[in-house]
């Protein structure tokens, strides 16, 4: 009797836990009320087919594949970004948070942090739940205490413990694409563990570090707030007749979207110390997923982007990131390119619910192209857009497809591509607004050479044979013929040429008997061959005004230095040097401590931070900026120019740089004086490669730290 109560126990156990009805106590009947819920729920999360591209799939595998590939494009894949704008403006004073959120694990908040679980959650890929470890605490905890040590020390491989399978959840009823499902990640216990414990030292500072008009996910904080203040500035609005401008905002796959190196580069400017990042670093890095459908496991899939939905810490990563946005609008307030509808002392409202976000502000032709620069929020120049997708129109021109509208084009045109008529049409009319930009923008690989024009496409190395050969191309009576007609019928030009034109004419005659046309379609692409085919996406992107300069390499590649130098200077001031944080971040090497102390050896510890390097600089009298900075803001003596500064720093991270590799691999220590020397040998060596104007520089930084060496 006793091993039928257990069994039928246990089968009470499994129902609840199917049926989800977390208010019902462990002992009521196993009643059609379980089964109903259950089966309902089961058959809501099922997945019996998926629709791609008009094909619809129902076969295990087939769905299996659509659905990893989803996932691999979106987690696996590192979403490009670009800063416009530099962090240390938004955030200029942010303070360094307390050593405390990166203190040692206690015993009480690990044991906390699993009796806080829900006991009866879904379980991770280990099959271990909250359940088991808030069970047999007293036997397990000496062991989970270890593994939170070594996750504290970075010895730990998470990659082990840091999987995860996501499970579909359909948004919409009958959901039937990727898209339409919301994926939560249900992770192995330990590693929930992990992150729970970090996300309650999180929380006691939270509150401070976000603006209070981000309502998602704070304690105390509620969106009905934020309802309310909409709806009354929108009353105040429209009873004034204030023009407003509103924008409703949300964003398509948001936690799944964040770059982590964005993230990681907000956390320090934030305050949060080297040891919070690394963690984080850690963790983000060393994630696996596995997609589980209709309860079958797939393949696994390397994180390399995104936050997991279902993570207690991603919740707080996530609005950490949107409140850039907040800043960004509020120092365009500053500036006064954004205005408030109703108060111009007042900062425009953005009012946020985790990535759900409303801003307003007052209705002005400035204002909106401040909100849209740069494809801000992703709206794109329309003109520049309108013309891309009208490119794509060309583009079908070029391409070999036997489209109806393409064949009663020709058909009615009858000449070469680009020439036009008394009485254009609506399509050429399209054609001759777009064309030059389309050949501008494209380059030919010339096979039987019918769709390329001879003169005005780029099939040759260089500009177009128009531009490189202008008088000729003067006297030419056929502007828009192709390859092919050229090859077969000659140049046609007027009959007397100018002495410059006969000139050129020689060369053009050598580039036609040195081209033969052969079988095959001519292929165009943007800028070269090894580019991406012609899309009015890479077009949209190739037509936007250039980024910023990287101002870092512009100081490294001017410095008067060797080449190895110039390169080892600007590794190390983008932090991509083989530090022992970089190597572990890698799993290349056991530990990220320093070999000289017990610190993480980052790029500021290597150079400013440690010991023997915090000396080097002391003895100069050179202060060392807080936070994270170029290492061409050091400032210098006044004696030196910023020049001769910047060769000076170059030799003393190169010779810092050496000491550490002597005591890593030779075990042998160099104290501050023997590293000032060294620096100063090493400008000794490189006076010889400068003109001799320039030596007096070196000379001076080498009597300079020869001096301070003392």
């Amino acid at each position: 009797m006793d091993a039928l109560h257990l069994s039928l126990k246990e089968r009470a156990l499994y129902w609840r836990t199917r049926a989800k009805i977390c208010y019902i106590l462990e002992g009521d009947e196993n009643t059609k009320f379980f089964h109903t819920s259950a089966t309902c729920r089961m058959r809501r999360n099922s997945i019996p087919s998926l629709l791609v591209d008009g094909v619809e799939s129902t076969d295990h595998d087939s769905k299996a594949t659509i659905l990893k590939n989803f996932y691999l494009d979106l987690l696996g894949t590192v979403t490009p970004t670009a800063w416009d704008f530099c962090l240390e403006d938004l955030y200029p004073n942010a303070p360094r948070l307390s050593p405390h959120y990166s203190a040692p694990f206690t015993e009480a908040e690990i044991k906390a942090a699993f009796m806080s679980m829900n006991k009866l959650s879904s379980p991770g890929p280990d099959g271990f739940g909250p359940a088991f470890f808030s069970t047999f605490w007293a036997t397990v905890a000496p062991d989970v205490c270890e593994l939170f040590h070594s996750f504290y020390e970075g010895t730990i491989d998470l990659s082990r413990i840091n999987r995860a399978f996501l499970v579909l959840l359909p948004k919409i009823e009958a959901a039937s694409h990727p898209s339409q499902f919301r994926p939560i990640s249900l992770q192995n216990c330990v590693m929930k563990a992990i992150t729970k414990v970090l996300t309650s030292r999180l929380q006691t500072v939270i509150q401070t570090l976000v603006d209070a008009d981000q309502t998602g996910f704070l304690s105390g904080r509620r969106i009905s707030e934020n309802i309310v203040y909409a709806a009354d500035l929108l009353r105040c609005c429209h009873v004034r007749k204030a023009p407003t401008i509103v924008f409703k905002i949300d964003f398509r796959k948001a936690f799944d979207s964040v770059n982590w190196e964005s993230l990681l580069t907000i956390l320090r400017a934030r305050g949060f110390d080297e040891r919070w990042c690394l963690w984080m670093e850690h963790i983000l890095r060393s994630g696996l997923t596995a997609v589980l459908l209709n309860g079958i496991p797939g393949d696994w899939i390397k994180c390399r982007n995104g936050l997991r939905q279902g993570d207690p810490l991603s919740p707080y990563l996530f609005i950490l990131v949107a409140d850039v946005l907040q800043r960004l609008i509020h120092e365009a307030w500053g500036l006064g390119a954004l205005e408030h509808p109703l108060s111009a002392d007042t900062p425009c409202p953005v009012l946020q619910y985790a990535d759900d976000t409303l801003i307003l502000c007052k209705a002005t032709p400035e204002a909106a192209a401040t909100l849209k620069k740069e494809g801000g929020f992703g709206i794109k120049d329309l003109h520049r857009q309108n013309r891309c997708l009208l490119l794509n129109f060309i583009h079908a021109l070029y391409t070999p497809n036997p489209l109806p509208w393409k064949r009663w084009f020709f058909s009615v045109t009858g000449r070469d591509l680009g020439e036009t008529s008394k009485s254009p049409s609506f399509l050429e009319r399209i054609v001759d607004e777009c064309l030059p930009l389309y050949r501008d923008i494209t380059q030919v690989e010339v096979a039987d050479g019918r769709t390329t024009s001879f003169w005005l496409d780029k099939w040759q190395p260089g500009p177009p044979l128009a531009v490189r050969f202008p008088a000729l191309f003067s006297h030419s009576t056929r502007r828009h013929a192709t390859v092919a007609t050229v090859a077969a019928d000659g140049l046609d030009l007027q009959a007397r040429l100018s002495s410059a034109a006969e000139g050129e004419l020689l060369e053009v005659l050598r580039i036609i008997s040195a081209s033969s046309p052969r079988t095959g379609h001519d292929r165009r692409f943007i800028d070269s061959p090894s580019s991406p085919r012609f899309t009015s996406r890479e077009a949209y992107i190739m037509l936007s005004p250039a980024r910023p300069r990287d101002q870092s390499a512009c100081v490294a590649w001017s410095l008067r230095l060797p080449r190895k130098l110039k390169i080892f200077t600007y590794l190390a001031d983008i932090d991509r040097l083989s530090t022992r944080a970089n190597l572990f971040h890698k799993s290349c090497a056991p530990s990220a401590l320093c070999a000289s102390c017990p610190d993480i050896e980052t790029r500021r510890h290597l150079f400013f931070d440690c010991l023997v390097a915090a000396e080097v600089w002391s003895r100069l009298d050179v202060p060392i900026p807080t936070g994270r900075f170029s290492v061409w803001a050091i400032r210098g003596p006044a004696d030196f120019s910023p020049d001769s500064w910047h060769m000076g720093v170059a030799a003393l991270l190169w010779s810092i740089w050496k000491a550490r590799n002597s005591l890593v691999f030779r075990d042998e220590r160099s104290p501050a004086r023997l590293i000032l020397l060294r620096a100063g040998e090493e400008l000794s060596l490189w006076r010889w490669r400068l003109l001799v104007r320039d030596r007096a520089d070196i000379d001076a930084l080498r009597s300079f730290f020869m001096t301070r060496a003392r």
